[in-house]
């Protein structure tokens, strides 16, 4: 799968934007599924904190996801915008600090249990979007 090419990027822009990319498809996905189709093209012109809250509204996505899917938006805006951008320690723990419980149970489950069991800031990023993507597929494939 195209998602699991992610453990093996060590390019710090490419893993944030591509994995950005996956999460956005997974969510987008899981939204057009409760969305009649006149309205499901404006889903995909619009912003991704718009997506975020549109598929809280839509009850498809737990609000306690919200902040955790900000968080990794701004990263990924930072570096598609900023040309020396990287993800420093502060960020992981950042990243940390708003996992749902759903995403904490999937790095329990893989003995990890937040960004101090990575070596890299980037291999924890790495794993929190793959794990928030499955989840949201796991999510398309009940709904």
């Amino acid at each position: 799968m195209a998602l699991e090419r992610l453990f093996k990027d060590g390019d710090e822009l490419r893993a944030v934007i591509r994995g950005h990319l996956y999460l956005e498809r997974c969510l987008v996905l899981l939204i057009i599924r409760q969305l009649p189709e006149s309205e499901q093209q404006s889903v995909l012109r619009s912003h991704f904190p718009e997506k975020i809250d549109r598929a809280i509204a839509l009850g498809v996505l737990p609000r306690d996801e919200r902040e955790l899917l900000r968080s990794i938006n701004r990263i990924r805006n930072r570096f598609a915008h900023e040309p020396r951008a990287y993800l420093p320690e502060v960020d992981a723990m950042a990243i940390g600090a708003t996992l749902s419980l759903r995403v904490r149970e999937r790095l329990a489950n893989a003995g990890r249990n937040g960004p101090e069991d990575f070596d890299l800031p980037l291999d924890f990023l790495k794993v929190v979007i793959v794990a928030m993507c499955y989840i949201l597929i796991e999510d398309c494939r009940k709904s």
